[in-house]
């Protein structure tokens, strides 16, 4: 097997014999002795002295534990080794001799690593935010009996929430269910020292605690009585709070604090991890329905009102009650309902009943969030297979370094499956490794994106811990990805040419497309991906960019904002509240600077959504049919004229549509046209609900149509009401400003607190800030997938770099001869990067062809871009070509250097 000579690059010829006796004749003996000869000869090259001390070691080593364990000599039975113990011993050896291996070529291993950690630490840091937001269990006992409760409208399958009165009578359905309960989510003041402040808290039902299975850290939680009024005002806080503010003091139990201006008692410190029951959003005060009309009167009106449906539903099934039954039996008492309640019910005739591990949010929120959370898989996936090509160019070239231990194994008889199983090990080891580091940078990386909070006045909150659910994703992720990207150059490196390997011919070998057909496979794969992921990127920059200069239907430059809830503070009653307002206005309206003032309950184009139901009396709604939902908000008399909006026809409210006066109405162009066809309406009639005593309202004036929901919506209906008729305690100050509205902003919290520290200012912002709200999403969207798409694109630039890089090496002596018979410089520089620019159009063409397939599916993301837009298209082309001159340029100079004398030589 080995030729005998006293070279120092031979082991001693009687260790070798030593080898022969002591391991098995057998295809794993062979590879053994195999790997113990190429172990030599690399130790070898280093220091023969040190080399030959090693062999020797071993050798006696094993020859020890030969005759230790021999049968004939220790006289013990021989204990055959089983199946599963050989399996077990093949692959420790395995894992061991992959990771000597992997250990001593320290550049090729750590570069392998840095680029799957890239590739899968992009994907865990995006799983581990949808999966925080949409897929982790709540912190509920037996979730599978829990399930949530909405209505339905006549002819709308949009489930809704439930209101106080239908929850009474719901929860009777004891043969459905063995509890129900209802959260609503509110704002509380919450008095200092010092101020008031905003705080979110929720109002629960008396058993809310009881029936999810959530035990008090201490203290205790409601009790049944707490569910009516006149009881004893009480409030639980959570565990965060208690940390943050109290520093966890256990004698906090039985003290008052301030909320709404009035006195409550803390009666429990919620369990840890449990927020509330909006995911993302913590809530930090929790109150009984008792205690929230002791707090908040105004809320009783709404309480006894069936048609005031703005409360969340949770139930436990009785055993053996299937979700499908208990949705029927409830749609039946729901019909029931509706002919009993026609003007509150007539349109709520059935219900839909969930899962509650189903619904995070909202069933319409969470309809709008799955496109996206599958969007960003799908963009961070892309990376993840454009890093696993690199792996696999990588294990490639790595395989063909190794070309000659490989022909040597093969030549002393080891199997392939031995060798294929070896490489297979060596990239597995790199994926389970690469998965950790990934988990290292999906921390920092998940962190780093959730740390960009959205512009809204409530803390979004979403737990990042690493849970069993990501711990599988990522490793398993990394296993596939190790096995599935290490077969192909596995197979591929346990097929070497013998003859040619072991006469040192490789480096003779043309650069031809079949040898090296797969690495180039990979590459274009890589640039392909780029472009789509980079198209992507570009959409959405264009998307952003046009949304910016988007007409909304009103002046959008300096207006400060400021919105509070008198009710919140001591003006309970609608004669109070309206004085306050006016005595705010005037404070504001003195600010320097301001040149007009006025209010509305909503600015469009932000994060509330309110609609009504309108008919005319001209066309009143179908039988069995309900009447459209419009979006409307109330403003004030001058709101018109401070926000630019242009009546078309008519006139503007003013201060004899007072409550005594007629109820009156302003309509958008759209609603007018939609309604009766023409813009002149003035004097026309609609009713604001169904029923004989619905509202009828006068329309006075045509506004033109302004943006509501979104910046690229098409013109929608829209409907205004005068502030004096339709009070609301709850409003936002507008300030149009000649100069910086940001001073004039703080000038409007500071006129707030000195005009009554009590009443808590909610939120107060510049119109700008406001629709940041709008370009929140495609701001965000824009940013990560331009990051993702620029990973993909230098991961790309690298793989192709490393191509033409191991082309170059591989064909030396040809590049000699040819400066050897007088090419210039820069004809070798234009040969090497023309052979990567042919893979470079390759992908390019491949990926604009799929970018223009693709891009459909972001039309629904975009504003203002078409998905076929040139612009990006040609940008996309030019940046990636000129990534991949530079990938080319830097080996082709390298070639073109090469010193032919040194070229020819190395034949």
């Amino acid at each position: 097997m080995y030729k005998n000579t006293t070279s120092n690059k031979s082991p001693p010829r009687w260790a070798t014999l030593v080898l022969r006796t002591v391991l098995p004749d057998s295809p794993v003996g062979r590879s053994v002795l195999g790997d113990l000869h190429e172990e030599y000869l690399d130790r070898a090259d280093r220091s023969p002295i040190r080399a030959r001390l090693w062999y020797r070691v071993t050798v006696i080593r094993l020859a020890f534990e030969y005759w230790a364990t021999h049968p004939r000599i220790t006289g013990k039975p021989i204990r055959r080794p089983t199946r599963r113990n050989n399996y077990m011993e093949t692959l420790l050896y395995e894992i061991r001799f992959a990771t000597r291996r992997l250990i001593q070529r320290p550049a090729f291993s750590l570069t392998a690593i840095a680029i799957i950690g890239l590739g899968i630490g992009a994907n865990t840091a995006i799983f581990s935010i949808v999966n925080a937001i949409l897929f982790r269990p709540l912190p509920y006992d037996e979730p599978e009996t829990l399930v949530r409760v909405f209505t339905n409208g006549r002819n709308s399958d949009e489930p809704s929430a439930v209101s106080y009165q239908d929850f009474l009578s719901y929860k009777e359905r004891t043969d459905l269910f063995r509890a129900a309960v209802v959260a609503e989510t509110t704002i509380l003041s919450f008095a200092t020292d010092a101020e008031s402040k905003a705080v979110f808290g929720e109002v629960f039902s008396s058993n809310f605690f009881s029936m999810m299975g959530l035990a008090p850290t201490i203290g205790r939680a409601f009790q049944d009585d707490e569910e009516e009024a006149g009881t004893q005002p009480v409030v639980m806080i959570s565990h965060q709070v208690w940390d943050r503010v109290y520093g966890q003091d256990p004698n906090i139990i039985g003290r008052d604090i301030r909320l709404n201006d009035r006195a409550v008692t803390i009666i429990g410190v919620g369990p840890k991890g449990f927020s509330g029951t909006f995911v993302g959003i913590a809530t930090d005060y929790w109150i009984p329905f008792g205690t929230s009309l002791f707090v908040e009167p105004n809320r009783a009106q709404a309480d006894a009102e069936r048609g005031s449906r703005g409360k969340f539903m949770y139930a436990r099934l009785q055993p053996g009650v299937t979700i499908e039954q208990a949705e029927r039996g409830l749609s039946v008492l729901a019909s029931a309902l509706a002919t009993e309640f026609p003007l509150s019910n007539a349109d709520r005739n059935s219900v839909t009943i969930m899962p509650a591990n189903d619904v995070r949010l909202h069933p319409m929120i969470d309809s709008v969030l799955y496109p996206v959370a599958g969007l960003l898989m799908a963009v961070v996936g892309i990376v993840l297979l454009v890093a696993c090509s690199n792996l696999a160019n990588l294990l490639l070239v790595h395989a063909s370094s190794r070309s000659k231990e490989i022909a040597i194994r093969t030549a002393l008889g080891s199997p392939r499956w031995r060798v294929v199983a070896q490489l297979l090990t060596e990239s597995s080891i790199l994926g389970v490794v690469g998965g950790v580091v990934g988990l290292l940078i999906a921390s920092l990386a998940a962190r780093a994106i959730v740390s960009f909070q959205p512009p809204i006045p409530v803390p979004v909150t979403i737990d990042l811990s690493i849970d069993r659910s990501v711990l599988f994703f990522t490793f398993g992720l990394s296993a596939l990805t190790g096995i599935l990207f290490g077969m192909a150059p596995a197979i591929r490196g346990s097929r070497p040419q013998l003859i040619a390997v072991l006469k040192d011919e490789t480096q003779t070998l043309r650069l031809n497309g079949r040898r090296f057909g797969l690495r180039n496979i990979l590459v274009v794969s890589q640039i392909v991906m780029s472009v789509l992921l980079l198209v992507g990127a570009g959409l959405f920059v264009r998307s952003l960019r046009n949304a910016q200069h988007v007409d909304p239907g009103f002046r959008t430059e300096a207006v400060a904002m400021a919105l509070f809830d008198v009710s919140r503070g001591p003006y309970t009653d609608q004669v109070a509240g309206k004085a306050f307002y006016e005595r705010y206005i005037q404070r504001v309206a003195a600010i320097p600077g301001v040149s007009s003032v006025a209010m509305t309950e909503q600015l469009t184009l932000g994060l509330g959504l309110q609609t009504t139901s309108v008919h005319t009396p001209e066309m009143p709604p179908s039988s069995g049919e309900n009447p459209p939902e419009i979006d409307f908000t109330i403003v004030s008399e001058g709101f018109f004229a401070m926000m630019d909006i242009p009546l078309l026809r008519g006139r503007a409210f003013n201060e004899s549509d007072n409550a005594q006066a007629a109820p009156v109405a302003i309509v958008s162009e759209t609603m007018a046209r939609q309604f009766w066809n023409t813009l002149d309406v003035n004097g026309r009639t609609i009713l604001l609900s169904t029923g004989a005593n619905a509202p009828r309202v006068e329309v006075i004036g045509v506004a033109r149509d302004i943006k509501v929901r979104t910046l690229g919506e098409d013109p929608r209906a829209f409907l205004f009401l005068p502030f004096n008729q339709n009070y609301k305690p709850m409003m936002t100050v507008l300030a149009r400003t000649a100069t910086d509205p940001v001073p004039v902003v703080i000038a409007m919290r500071n006129a707030l607190t000195e005009l009554d520290a009590n009443v808590p200012m909610f939120e107060a912002k510049t119109i700008t800030e406001h629709f940041a709200v709008t370009l929140f999403a495609p701001r965000m969207g824009a940013a990560l997938i331009t990051t993702f798409g620029t990973v993909a694109m230098l991961l790309a630039g690298i793989g192709l770099y490393g191509v033409i890089a191991v082309s170059v090496a591989q064909r030396t002596r040809e590049v000699g001869i040819r400066v050897a018979l007088g090419a210039r410089q820069t004809h070798v520089v234009a040969m090497v990067m023309q052979e990567g620019f042919r893979l470079v159009v390759v992908g390019l063409v491949l990926g604009l062809a799929v970018s223009v397939l693709a891009a459909r599916a972001l039309s629904s993301f975009l504003i203002g871009t078409q998905t076929y837009d040139i612009i990006t298209y040609l940008s996309v082309t030019f940046v990636l070509a000129g990534v991949a001159a530079l990938a080319t340029y830097i080996p082709a100079r390298r070639a073109a250097g090469v010193d032919p004398v040194a070229a020819l030589r190395s034949e």
